[in-house]
C-alpha cells in the first residue's frame, strides 16, 4: 500500500515518472507507473514485444496512435495497447497529462530507471539499446 506521494520518482525524458509497483512488488506480474507529462510531450513510435500496456488518464488529454488508428482521450479514459502493436502518444491540449501506466508482465520500470540514470541528453542509439533490453522496439520519431 502506498500513500499518494509514495514511490520511486524519476526524471524520464522530460516527464516525471513515479514507480508505484514493479517487478519486486508483484513477483514480475505488473508495473504501475504514474507519469506527469508536460504539454507537447510525446513518445516515439514503438512497440512492446514482452508486455501489454494500458493507460488510465487521471487528468489532461492524450492523442494516441495505435496501429493505424488515431484517437484522443481525456480524463477518466482507459486505453489498452496490445503487445507487438506499434503505438505512440502525445500530450494533447494546454495542460499536463497525468496518467497511470500499467504494464504486464513487469519490466518497464527498469527502462525508466535506466534512462533516468543517463547523464546529459541521451543519444537515440543508447535509448534504443536500453529499450531493446526490455523488449521495446523504437520504430521512429513521434508522429507529426
Amino acid at each position: 500500500m502506498l500513500s499518494p506521494d509514495a514511490g520511486v520518482t524519476y526524471s524520464f525524458l522530460g516527464s516525471v515518472a513515479t514507480v508505484k509497483a514493479g517487478h519486486q512488488d508483484t513477483a514480475g506480474a505488473l508495473s504501475v507507473i504514474e507519469c506527469e507529462c508536460p504539454p507537447g510531450w510525446a513518445t516515439p513510435m514503438h512497440l512492446h514485444e514482452r508486455d501489454d500496456e494500458a493507460f488510465y488518464i487521471v487528468s489532461g488529454a492524450m492523442r494516441l496512435w495505435n496501429g493505424d488508428e488515431v484517437s484522443e482521450w481525456g480524463q477518466g479514459s482507459f486505453v489498452l495497447t496490445e503487445r507487438n502493436r506499434p503505438h505512440a502518444f502525445a500530450v494533447f491540449g494546454d495542460e499536463p497529462l497525468r496518467v497511470l501506466q500499467l504494464h504486464w508482465p513487469s519490466g518497464f520500470e527498469k527502462y525508466v530507471a535506466d534512462v533516468a540514470a543517463i547523464e546529459g541528453p541521451p543519444e537515440p542509439a543508447l535509448l534504443s539499446e536500453l529499450a531493446g533490453r526490455q523488449g521495446i522496439k523504437v520504430l521512429g520519431p513521434p508522429p507529426a
